[in-house]
């Protein structure tokens, strides 16, 4: 076993601690050991210790290679996360992530169950609870840009009494969040409708632009009568809620993304799924939120090293957007930092208090997540949680999936006044954050360069057809003719 240097190593008798360390540690190379110089890297960048960090930096780039090893490609990734942070200049402020082909990204996601794994559970879930419905409305919140529902498409048509209607709303910002896709939603709409007319399942695509919008949207239209009861209306979240800032960015602990699942929760969902990474990165102080960051990021890094060799584009356009998440999450703060992960245990919490509860996964759910993973290398592995599955990786947890329904109410049971309500508070306003994403922010607190506004009731009906600008409709049912609708602006 090799032998570690603990800190206390650095002696500025030695002259140049960091030379003077190269020349004496057995275990240098060592993945725990550049773990611990990083960490020590980070701490010296916070206490303000200059020299040492400038120092600790020159071992680390001795090691440091983009297309070494896994080990030696996350040091890469976080020395070059910590030189923009001591820097000042984020370079994540300053470059977009690369954008993909429609082939591109499904490449990328066959690569390893990171997606699938996630398509998986939804599909299955969403199958299971519309058996008995006519019509399935299918709210999108994600990042992988609609790449799921093909084969939902396909489940659909082969269902014993015919397929549903399948009307698929999707949310889309601005934001540059990874991964990018160079197509537009109109190209992914006509895709999806032209795919489902082949499987004679009738279609309807939307798409609106920001969460905010899609939230007024739903509310006015369950509010006309537009969510019946033959309708079931599920809620996907694939990856995007955690982009939703938590607590701790305002240090004030109000909780956005509480409100965003009250919300939610007002709409009477028939099922919400939550699927995301499970990781904690909302540690205000930057060693922890670093130690966090390592543990996980060396998951996705090490499982694409089993599928690609090392020097090859497709690997480095994969690693690419874990590069990308690394710096933000190490050289950025406050709303800069977008990347908040948080645990399985802490969503459910939030779930819980939103007035959800959790479905567990049944036994073909858990057969389908596990028949995933023979497509892929051996230390996948998927195992049952008390909320939903959990995919891993040599027995590390990477992504979970959970199932909800909303909880009866009871008179114990009502959702706060304090929360966003239909038509009680104000709704959330946009702001842009590093990625150019619209976050989440309270009417009554100033946003950046946003002026104050003041809720009016009659926007909510109003917003069906003044503020949903971008959104359009196709349809296609058997034997009718395609047809694109803009929205008809009524002042």
């Amino acid at each position: 076993m090799p032998h570690c240097v603990e800190f206390d190593d650095f002696d500025d008798s030695l002259g140049s601690p960091a030379k003077g360390l190269c020349r004496r540690m057995d275990g240098y190379g060592d993945s725990k050991f550049m773990e611990k110089l990083l960490l020590h890297c980070a701490s010296a960048l916070e206490t303000g210790d200059i020299t040492l960090s400038q120092q600790l930096m020159w071992v680390l780039n001795n090691y440091a290679d983009s297309e070494g090893d896994s080990n030696q490609r996350l040091t890469h990734a976080f020395l070059k996360a910590l030189v923009a942070r001591a820097t000042g200049n984020p370079l994540i402020s300053e470059q977009q992530p690369p954008t993909l082909s429609v082939m591109d990204l499904a490449y990328s996601i066959d690569l390893t169950p990171w997606y699938r794994f996630g398509f998986c559970v939804a599909n299955s879930a969403v199958y299971e609870a519309v058996r008995n419905y006519t019509s399935v409305h299918i709210v999108d919140f994600g990042v992988t840009h609609c790449m799921q529902y093909p084969t939902l498409i396909d489940i659909l048509s082969k269902r014993p009494r015919g397929p549903p209607l399948v009307k698929l709303t999707v949310s889309v910002s601005s934001a540059s969040i990874p991964p990018v896709l160079n197509a537009s939603y109109d190209e992914l709409g006509l895709r999806l409708l032209n795919f489902a007319r082949t499987r004679h399942v009738p279609f309807e695509f939307r798409v609106i632009t920001g969460v905010e919008n899609l939230l007024v949207h739903l509310r006015a239209s369950r509010m006309l009568g537009g969510l019946k009861s033959e309708e079931a209306l599920i809620v996907n979240c694939q990856m995007m809620l955690h982009y939703v800032p938590e607590g701790t960015v305002q240090k004030t602990g109000f909780g956005l993304r509480d409100e965003f699942l009250s919300a939610v929760r007002e709409l009477e969902p028939s099922l919400f799924i939550l699927v995301d990474e499970d990781a904690d990165l909302t540690s205000t102080e930057l060693v922890d939120r670093m130690r966090s960051a390592m543990e996980y990021f060396w998951i996705p890094l090490d499982a694409v090293e089993t599928v690609l060799p090392n020097a090859c584009w497709q690997r480095d356009r994969y690693e690419s957007d874990i590069r990308f998440k690394i710096e933000n999450v190490v050289a950025c703060e406050g709303l800069q930092r977008v990347e908040r992960l948080e645990t399985r245990s802490r969503w459910s919490e939030r779930m819980r208090k939103a007035l959800f509860r959790s479905v567990p996964a049944s036994d073909d759910m858990f057969a389908r997540a596990k028949s995933v993973l023979a497509d892929h290398a051996a230390g996948w592995g998927v195992k049952r949680e008390d909320d939903g599955l959990t995919l891993t990786w040599k027995g590390h947890n990477a992504v979970f999936a959970t199932i909800w329904v909303p909880s009866p109410r009871g008179l114990e049971g009502q959702i706060a006044e304090t929360t966003c309500t239909m038509l009680s508070v104000p709704s959330l306003l946009t702001a842009k954050a590093v990625y150019n994403a619209p976050l989440f922010l309270p009417l009554n607190q100033p946003a950046l360069g946003v002026r104050h506004q003041y809720w009016d009731p009659l926007c909510e009906i109003k917003a069906v057809s003044t503020q949903i600008v971008r959104s359009f409709t196709r349809r296609s049912h058997s034997g009718e003719e395609e047809t694109i609708r803009k929205p008809r602006l009524v002042h």
